[in-house]
């Protein structure tokens, strides 16, 4: 009996070793090629070079290329293809149509595709396809949309949110940004927008020095600091229905008053500084 449980035991220790076991590899099918070194079966992690007989070449860039076995899987199926036939083009600032995208890694000689441009930029004159020939592309031009604006320039005291940075973005792009701490625009969650309007960039508001009031023990709903944008004072419902706190930020100060009527903060404004605390 013992000696069944330890038997169980010790497989329940190694089974997680054995499902994390990494396989081997078998040698990949490579018609009108040859490959090194020839085994039976390659261990995870060892890898095999390829090359290919007259009139073909790999399916990756180079007339020799090199793959890996990766738990079972080569890192690519060593192929060799036409030597006419063409790898994937990179195209500045453009791309193949996706429904174009080749199945197999490669595109027949002949093959002509449709080129899209990146968001601000334009096909410039004819052709406007991709056309394999001879193993080599023919390629269309993307040039810059003359309503597409460049970088924007820096905003004091703000980031660009949600967005990398690109060399371009096109008509009606927005950016959104948040200002640090201490600084306000005085919209919702202390952000602001600019947008590319016909190659210029709009002004967006300002990250203004602001004030943080705090809550605590002044008898008003909020119960988060409260940003307060310089120069400019804001009315702050209290506890007590019809009662309000008015507070301005001030050279980074913060002046208030206590709870009081609405109207009595207006009178008290020409002599405010009697009821600031």
């Amino acid at each position: 009996m013992c000696v069944r449980y330890l038997g169980l035991f010790l497989l329940l220790a190694w089974l997680p070793d054995l499902l994390q076991a990494e396989l081997p590899c078998s040698p990949p099918e490579l018609p009108d090629g040859y490959f090194v070194p020839e085994k039976n079966t390659y261990p995870h992690g060892e890898t095999l070079t390829y090359s290919c007989e007259a009139d073909f070449k790999p399916v990756v860039e180079g007339w020799w290329a090199t793959s890996k076995c990766q738990n079972g899987k080569w890192s690519h199926t060593p192929q060799c293809i036409d030597k006419n036939s063409c790898l994937p083009p990179t195209i500045p600032n453009g791309k193949l149509e996706e429904r174009a995208t080749s199945q197999n890694g490669w595109y027949e000689e002949n093959l002509r595709i449709p080129v899209t441009c990146e968001d601000g930029f334009l096909l410039k004159g004819n052709p406007r396809t991709a056309r394999c020939q001879n193993g080599e592309w023919s390629l269309p031009v993307c040039e810059k949309n003359s309503y597409a604006c460049g970088e924007p320039d820096q905003i004091p005291h703000a980031v660009i949110i949600n967005q990398a940075p690109k060399e371009v973005y096109a008509h009606n792009s927005e950016l959104q940004y948040e200002c640090e701490n201490g600084y306000n625009t005085g919209q919702p969650m202390n952000r602001g927008t600019i947008t590319c309007n016909r190659g210029t960039w709009t002004s967006g508001p300002p990250c203004s020095e602001s004030c943080m009031l705090d809550p605590t023990g002044l008898g008003i709903r909020s119960t988060s600091p409260i940003a307060l944008e310089e120069g400019k004072g804001k009315y702050i419902h209290c506890n007590r229905d019809d009662y309000f706190v008015y507070a301005i930020c001030s050279g980074g100060r913060i002046q208030r008053t206590n709870c009081e009527f609405k109207s009595n903060i207006i009178f008290y404004l020409g002599i405010i500084s009697k009821h600031f605390v």
